[in-house]
């Protein structure tokens, strides 16, 4: 374990936190052990006893965005992964990448692997498809047969966060080859082939 990261988030909790209050985790760090266990937060591994048995202070979101904390298991920080984000996005997305990042923790969502679905069903790696220019529809997303159209970039970016979360990686699908036959309708090879492509090329920037 990386003591020094998570005396570092020990500390920060308590300098934010009254010692008579009565705690609990908030959900982008407990709800799913697969969270913990493939350290998203870049902590190797995290006391599943004490979790269970111990009050334990919220998570401050703010607290993820230091310079000191590595995510999504990188040895990247915030300001460094929204860089890769921001270098991938063009067109309508050109300087989002910061939001990307920001639902990728409200939702505890892989940003790389947000980022590559939406690039290959909506474009925005050069320009963005006529659903993000007119409808803000990030990803592709519709139900009855019909497109969603969303009022701004911001809420259709937070839409396909929730519908990723929801719908996908808290039913343990949060890999491409874990994802590809819910989302695409079959084994898609070359949805699979192109958004594991995305993934690797995000992460060289």
């Amino acid at each position: 374990m990386n003591k020094k990261i998570v005396n570092l988030c020990v500390c920060g909790f308590l300098l934010t936190c009254s010692s008579d209050q009565k705690f609990v985790y908030q959900k982008s760090l407990v709800q799913r052990e697969s969270f913990m266990e493939k350290s998203i937060l870049g902590v190797d591994k995290l006391d599943k006893d004490k979790i269970k048995t111990k009050e334990i202070i919220p998570l401050d979101k703010e607290l993820l965005k230091s310079d000191e904390i590595k995510l999504f298991g990188t040895d990247l920080n915030y300001k460094q992964i929204v860089e890769q984000i921001d270098n991938s996005l063009n067109s309508s997305l050109n300087g989002y990448g910061d939001v990307f990042v920001d639902k990728a923790l409200e939702y505890d969502v892989d940003p790389y692997l947000a980022v590559s679905i939406m690039l290959h069903e909506t474009g925005c790696a050069w320009t963005c498809s006529s659903l993000v220019r007119n409808n803000n529809n990030i990803g592709g997303m519709r139900g009855n047969g019909d497109y969603y159209t969303f009022s701004s970039l911001e809420e259709g970016i937070d839409a396909y966060y929730r519908n990723l979360s929801n719908n996908y990686v808290s039913k343990g699908l949060d890999t491409p080859e874990e994802m590809v036959y819910k989302y695409t309708g079959f084994n898609n090879d070359n949805w699979l082939s192109k958004v594991k492509s995305y993934i690797k090329t995000i992460k060289s920037k």
